[in-house]
């Protein structure tokens, strides 16, 4: 269980290609959603905390575009791109919590949330198993 070394650690990187930057985009992706995470629970008495984190989330998708730090880069960008989606949704709410008119999106923005949260699950699932099913044929 101690084991000081375990055998394959760090293989993550072996999906990202080459270049420091590349190999290190964990890394940065973390510290973004770190800082997302932040500003969201700590700035979520200001109402204008949403562009923060829509505009950090929106640096993340740019830097993924410019780098391409991965071997296959449609997974990450659909799930940036979702990010952005959930966390713009997040800062309409915020922008309408005041609002005493009832109107069709925001009476059905809880149900288009939950729709696109399930539809990036079935998404991920998909590509895992794409991914797996291509692993074991290559082997």
């Amino acid at each position: 269980m101690f084991v000081k070394s375990p055998n394959n650690f760090g293989e993550y990187k072996d999906f990202f290609k080459d270049g420091s930057v590349k190999k290190n985009w964990y890394v940065i992706v973390s510290l973004i959603r770190t800082s997302i995470c932040v500003v969201i629970g700590y700035f979520s008495s200001v109402d204008l905390c949403g562009y923060v984190a829509v505009g950090l989330a929106s640096v993340l998708l740019l830097g993924q575009l410019i780098v391409r730090p991965y071997e296959s880069n449609i997974r990450p960008f659909v799930n940036n791109l979702i990010l952005i989606a959930v966390l713009s949704i997040y800062q309409y709410c915020k922008m309408i919590k005041n609002s005493t008119e009832v109107t069709i999106s925001s009476t059905y923005i809880a149900l288009f949330l939950i729709g696109l949260l399930v539809l990036a699950l079935l998404f991920n699932l998909i590509c895992m198993i794409v991914w797996k099913c291509q692993s074991w044929r290559s082997t």
